[in-house]
């Protein structure tokens, strides 16, 4: 890291086409004194971090509390540290990850000897002695150019996190002037040697990158800088930038070099030691500047139908909505001689998008009988509160099937007697479909309990 340039003169470097607010942080406690230029941090526990130092510190990772207590010093002895720029962590199968890419000459090659390295280790808080090893996962930018003039680096990279079994890095872009881009690559999470692909990109105005981390839930990507914190949300699969919404929170300028999340809509922050009450531990909650989910209901007016029986799919909970069907609107209304599958893609206002499916049961009643021909049918009382009696000629009839608003199965009974007492008190109260079977086909009646 260059220390020579100050981070305040960053504030002063382009302006965003981003809307900006301010993030709601604090200072948390001052890092142990062994920890002087963290540059990534995980968190691990309720009260406890993981961080480690920038170029030239020990291979070391430190667990400290959240008073600023250092706990633990785990030294990875495979390892050294030309630079170290930040640290992620599997939480599913509690592996971490050390990030030797930091690359402020553009000169980093096995040819030279100091070859772009990512560290793997298992859970450091499994691990009982001082000292481990690490597997390591060696890799080259697939657009690197040696012979680029100092002023187009931008294979300087300070944050990554892990998602869906791989590595997401981002770059911090030195260029000088600027052009603004910060690139997105992937790589495998398993040791051996790879090339990092590009997946994605963004242009930030110039402010360096310096931190990146994901939400416990997926959904919410944060890249930190010295004074800002980018949050993109909505996106679909890995492509975090260009297919989601995206906000930018600005924060007192310092060396700030990490932010990891605390669930979904906490982040820590850390920042080096350039004095002035900096290396320090800070918290901010960005709960009213995250982009809602959506969260889509889908319901249709009968869910059991005969061949050629008509039903109307509705859905609830954004903005626009397309169908599988190419029908645009809130609802269709479908006639399936089987049943079939129906998806529907739904839009916010804020421009987040959801895709949700529903099955539509036509198989349970494919030859209905007209209730004229069995008057001797009945269901009592209707609506109901937890019981309702079942009257039906056991000679006509063999089965009782009943079935939830969702289409789902929650009584079944051979009819043996011409009175049957049918209890539902488990079931919650709604809507329910009695099919009453026989050899000759089946009837559908509509129940109610209240």
């Amino acid at each position: 890291m260059n220390k020579n340039i100050l981070s305040a003169l960053l504030v002063l470097i382009c302006s965003f086409m981003f809307s900006q607010a301010p993030a709601p942080i604090y200072s948390v406690c001052t890092l142990p004194s062994v920890v002087n230029e963290s540059s990534g941090v995980e968190k691990t526990g309720p009260n406890t971090f993981w961080s480690h130092n920038d170029s030239g510190g020990q291979p070391a990772i430190y667990k400290f509390d959240s008073s600023g207590v250092l706990l633990k010093t785990l030294t990875i002895t495979n390892t050294t540290n030309i630079d170290w720029e930040d640290i992620a962590e599997d939480q599913l199968l509690k592996t971490m990850y050390v990030g030797d890419f930091g690359n402020n000459n553009n000169n980093r090659s096995v040819a030279n000897g100091n070859g772009l390295k990512i560290y793997k280790i298992s859970d450091p808080n499994l691990i009982a002695g001082n000292t481990t090893t690490a597997g390591i996962i060696n890799f080259e930018y697939v657009d690197r150019n040696f012979s680029a003039p100092a002023g187009n680096h931008n294979f300087d990279m300070e944050g990554f996190f892990f998602f869906n079994d791989s590595l997401h890095l981002f770059t911090k872009n030195r260029t000088s002037p600027t052009n603004g881009l910060i690139k997105h690559y992937i790589l495998p999470s398993t040791p051996g040697t790879y090339t990092a692909m590009v997946v994605d990109s963004f242009n930030n105005g110039g402010v360096w990158i310096t931190g990146a981390d994901i939400s416990a839930n997926k959904k919410t990507v944060a890249l930190s800088g010295n004074n800002k914190i980018w949050l993109f949300s909505c996106f679909k699969g890995s492509k975090f930038i260009s297919t989601g919404t995206s906000t930018v929170l600005t924060m007192p300028a310092s060396q700030k070099e990490a932010v990891v999340f605390s669930g979904d809509s906490v982040v820590y922050v850390t920042d080096e030691d350039t004095g002035g009450g900096t290396r320090r531990l800070y918290r901010a909650n960005l709960a009213a500047s995250l982009t809602p989910s959506i969260i889509l209901n889908v319901t249709t007016s009968s869910p059991l139908l005969c061949s050629g029986q008509t039903a109307t799919i509705n859905v609830s909970g954004a903005n626009t909505y397309t169908w599988s069907t190419s029908v645009t609107g809130q609802s269709i209304s479908v006639s399936p001689t089987v049943t079939t599958s129906y998806s529907v893609t739904a839009t916010a206002t804020t421009g987040c998008t959801n895709t949700s499916s529903f099955t539509q049961s036509v198989s349970l009643c494919t030859n209905i009988l007209s209730l004229e021909k069995y008057e001797s049918i009945s269901f009592f009382p209707n609506p109901f509160s937890d019981k309702f009696n079942l009257t039906a000629s056991a000679s006509n009839f063999s089965f009782v099937h009943i079935y939830n608003s969702l289409g789902s199965l929650v009584y079944f009974a051979e009819i043996k007697q011409e009175h049957t007492e049918i209890d539902l008190s488990s079931q919650p109260k709604g809507i329910y479909f009695v099919a009453v079977r026989g050899n000759n086909g089946s009837i559908i009646k509509k129940l109610i309990k209240e």
